[in-house]
């Protein structure tokens, strides 16, 4: 797979993690392991978990929609934040249910 172009690879990523869609789903009442939205970051998860070439690929997918269920999760997104020089930057979408 290391000849196959990273721009194909970005294009079969985005259309595999394509299962959550933010007009018709709210991740905050579809919860379960048979929700879109769990469908999607298990998916995105898997391609991750790969290579490392792949890894590299899929990081931002894991990262662009972020919702927080619980304040521990908030923690530990700046934890990742704060150590990496870039994963903040592929949060395009960052919701809550924290009250």
């Amino acid at each position: 797979m290391r000849t196959f172009p990273e721009e194909i690879l970005l294009y079969v990523f985005s259309y595999a993690t394509n299962h959550w869609d933010s007009e018709r789903h709210e991740p905050s009442i579809d919860i379960g392991a048979s929700s879109p939205w769990s469908k999607d970051l298990r998916t995105k998860k898997a391609l991750a978990r790969v290579c490392k070439s792949w890894r590299r690929i899929a990081t931002p997918f894991l990262y662009e929609r972020v919702f927080l269920h619980r304040i521990g999760q908030l923690v530990s997104l700046v934890k990742v934040a704060e150590g990496s020089t870039c994963r903040h930057v592929f949060v395009q979408v960052l919701d809550h249910l924290i009250t």
